[in-house]
């Protein structure tokens, strides 16, 4: 990834303490996602079609029975290849998985293939690519009988379960843990030295969580402030993570959101750009320009299909 190409950030995917995890069918024509990362961790099943998912360590066309596997803010894209492409994908917080050695299998850690560089992570073999679909293909029919429809103004549509708090929602975490444990058995996993320090995440999460939970400017001094560290200690570490410094990361996350009001609702731009922050509505026009290349009116109207 080019350090001056714009990077979509997203705040939770609707995930909380309560419920940490959401699991989707997707129906997507041909598409490119763009550059984008999230807190949670992701994992993916392609059903049918084809798609090339591409990381910072280099990109990977993914077919029938392929996964991907995204770590904690990592700057990734989507880039659909066939007429149309059928997946699952399962994004959850970290908490939400345990990292400790099982009694039963002291080398497994869950968090092990998502926290390993992106080269290093479990991948569909002949030896399992069976296994992966028949799970996989539990999944769809799970979340296809107990969802909701999403259509997306790019062309994806998206059934995403909503049975969490039901035997069903048990039964589906049953099935992401069996579909990580067939990913697991034939992985070697790299050491433990090797791993991206999750340490680092647990010192900026102030920080995150400031910029998920404000909608205006955040200073970075303020910021380094609430993770007990210098500015710049902060820029630092946030770079190793993320490849951006804070001021860039928290801009680009309020960019996007203006960006998802822009097609969502009908209100001047004038109006959701103070909602996220940018009091000087030239300053956001030149801003979305450097991000976008065009106009605020012209990326709305790009976005709905009415240009």
């Amino acid at each position: 990834m080019k350090s001056d190409e714009g990077v979509t950030i997203y705040r939770w995917a609707g995930l909380t303490a309560e419920s940490p995890i959401v699991c989707s069918v997707r129906r997507q024509r041909p598409w490119d996602s763009g550059w984008h990362m999230h807190y949670a961790l992701e994992l993916g099943v392609v059903l049918r079609g084809a798609l090339r998912h591409t990381s910072a360590s280099g990109a990977r066309e993914a077919g029938r029975g392929d996964v991907w596997l995204t770590g904690m803010l990592e700057a990734h894209r989507a880039e659909i290849l066939s007429r149309s492409c059928t997946s699952i994908m399962i994004q959850f917080l970290p908490e939400a998985l345990p990292d400790w050695p099982f009694v039963t299998s002291p080398g497994v850690r869950l968090l092990s293939p998502f926290s390993v560089p992106a080269a290093d992570r479990p991948r569909t073999t002949d030896g399992n690519r069976k296994e992966v679909l028949a799970v996989a293909a539990r999944i769809r029919r799970l979340v296809t009988d107990h969802s909701e429809e999403f259509r997306y103004p790019w062309g994806q549509v998206s059934d995403v379960f909503t049975g969490w708090h039901s035997h069903n929602g048990l039964r589906l975490v049953a099935l992401f843990m069996e579909l990580l444990a067939v990913l697991h058995r034939d992985w070697r996993a790299v050491p433990e030295t090797d791993m991206r320090d999750a340490g680092v995440f647990r010192r900026v999460r102030p920080a995150i969580r400031m910029v998920f939970e404000s909608r205006r400017f955040i200073p970075a001094c303020r910021a380094a402030r609430a993770c007990e560290m210098s500015r710049v200690t902060l820029d630092g570490l946030f770079r190793k993570i993320t490849g951006m410094s804070f001021a860039k990361f928290a801009l680009q996350y309020r960019l996007r959101n203006a960006v998802s009001e822009l097609v969502a609702d009908d209100d001047e731009v004038k109006t959701i750009a103070l909602r996220w922050g940018f009091t000087d509505v030239s300053h956001f026009d030149r801003l979305f320009r450097q991000h976008y290349g065009c106009r605020p009116s012209e990326h709305r109207e790009k976005l709905r299909g009415t240009a």
